[in-house]
C-alpha cells in the first residue's frame, strides 16, 4: 500500500503532467494544421485527413465512430464523408446484417492520399523535431509511446484509457 505522502506526490505529478499534455497537444495540432494548410496535401483539410487516418486504421468504421473520434456532429461528419466519397477517397458499404449500418473504408485512391499526406506530415514533424538534442528526441519518443499505449481505445470503456 502506498503511503499518503507518496500518493499525494503522484497525484500532483499526474496533475502537472496532465496540464503539460493539455498545453502541448493543442500546440502540436496547431503546427500540423498549419503545415496541412500550407502544403494542401491533395487538397485535404485537416478534418478530412484525420477521417482518412481513422478509417485507414479502423476499416469498416461507421459514420458515428469517425464523428466521435473527430468530435463533430453526425450531420457535419456526413457532409465530410460525402465529400471524400465524391472525390473517390472513401466508399460506403451497407452492413450485411443491418442495412442501416453503413461502414466506411478507403478506396485505393484514398489509401494513396492517406500515405502521401501522412508521409508529408511525418517529414514536417521530423524536420521540427530534428532541431532537438538527441536526448530530448529520445524523451519525446518515449513519452509518445507511453501516451499511445495509455490511450489505446478499449471497447469496454468507450475509447478512454485502458485503466
Amino acid at each position: 500500500m502506498q503511503r499518503l505522502g507518496q500518493a499525494s506526490k503522484n497525484g500532483a505529478s499526474a496533475a502537472l503532467c496532465a496540464g503539460e499534455v493539455l498545453v502541448g497537444v493543442p500546440e502540436v495540432m496547431r503546427y500540423l494544421r498549419h503545415q496541412m494548410r500550407r502544403r494542401r496535401h491533395r487538397g485535404l483539410t485537416v478534418p478530412q485527413f484525420r477521417a482518412l487516418v481513422f478509417v485507414a486504421h479502423h476499416d469498416n468504421a461507421s459514420l458515428s465512430d469517425i464523428a466521435e473520434h473527430l468530435g463533430i456532429s453526425l450531420p457535419a461528419m456526413s457532409r465530410l464523408v460525402g465529400t471524400l466519397v465524391r472525390r473517390g477517397l472513401m466508399c460506403r458499404k451497407e452492413g450485411r446484417d443491418d442495412r442501416r449500418r453503413i461502414s466506411l473504408s478507403l478506396t485505393g485512391r484514398g489509401r494513396s492520399a492517406f500515405r502521401v499526406a501522412h508521409a508529408a506530415a511525418r517529414r514536417s514533424l521530423a524536420e521540427r523535431i530534428g532541431d532537438l538534442p538527441l536526448r530530448e528526441i529520445a524523451r519525446v519518443t518515449a513519452a509518445m509511446q507511453v501516451l499511445a499505449r495509455l490511450f489505446v481505445p478499449n471497447a469496454s470503456d468507450g475509447g478512454s484509457s485502458g485503466r
